[in-house]
């Protein structure tokens, strides 16, 4: 099972996440996230029984190290979150669409930006 570690402190190494979660059961791999050499803060690691894995979720979610209390998730949660899709509505873009449909019907104002709003073309009408 992928676990997600979270608010870890700067000074953790992987070999260190290892331990802490060999306490539970077979570590397969770990990773802490980086940039420009240091740690962002947050890690990855992938543990070898599911159940072992649980319980480590649940017994180490909010336990200090050093002076931060870790955030302990299934990385698989993790990623449903990341594939979220926030929508928001491209008014501007209909607006410009709308705009140039309206310009086709006027054949001297094609091909150039008119500088004109929606509601002034459509007086134009």
């Amino acid at each position: 099972m992928k676990i997600f570690v979270a608010n870890l402190p700067y000074h953790i190494t992987t070999e260190g996440i290892c331990q802490l979660f060999s306490l539970f059961g077979a570590v397969i791999s770990t990773k802490i996230v980086t940039q420009n050499g240091k740690s962002k803060g947050f890690g990855f690691l992938e543990m070898e029984d599911d159940e072992r894995a649980k319980l480590a979720i649940k017994e180490l979610d909010g336990s200090p190290i050093a002076d931060r209390n870790i955030v302990v998730r299934p990385a698989d949660d993790q990623q449903e979150e990341s594939k979220k899709v926030y929508k928001r509505p491209r008014i501007a873009f209909r607006a410009r669409m709308m705009e140039n449909d309206l310009i086709k019907g006027m054949p001297e104002l094609q091909g150039r930006n008119t500088g004109l709003g929606l509601e002034q073309l459509a007086e134009r009408l």
